[in-house]
Parts: structure tokens; C-alpha cells; sequence
């Protein structure tokens, strides 16, 4: 049995996989550990979602 443990007070999350989608940019989702919005930075890295929309 293999044990998980949430590393997300390292910036390391894990999403909730239902959830992913594609933004035109990048994957979003929420983290299944904290609920947080993230985004993915490269295959299996995924970081808080700090991506800024321009009102532009």
C-alpha cells in the first residue's frame, strides 16, 4: 500500500483529474488536496495557478 502524502504547502499539487482543462494556454484544474486552482507547468508539475488575464 503505497502512502500519499499532499505536498502542497511545497507548491506541489495534484489535480483532480475530472476537473482538468484546457484554457488555450495551458491545463487548469483544482488541487485534490487543498481545493486550490492550479495550473500545469509541465508533465506532472503542477503549481498554483498565478497566470494574470489582462483587462486589456
Amino acid at each position: 500500500m503505497a502512502i500519499s502524502i499532499p505536498l502542497c504547502f511545497a507548491n506541489r499539487h495534484d489535480p483532480v483529474r475530472s476537473d482538468v482543462t484546457w484554457d488555450g494556454i495551458s491545463y487548469v484544474g483544482t488541487c485534490k488536496n487543498c481545493g486550490m486552482q492550479i495550473r500545469r507547468k509541465k508533465r506532472h508539475l503542477w503549481k498554483l495557478d498565478d497566470h494574470k488575464k489582462s483587462d486589456g
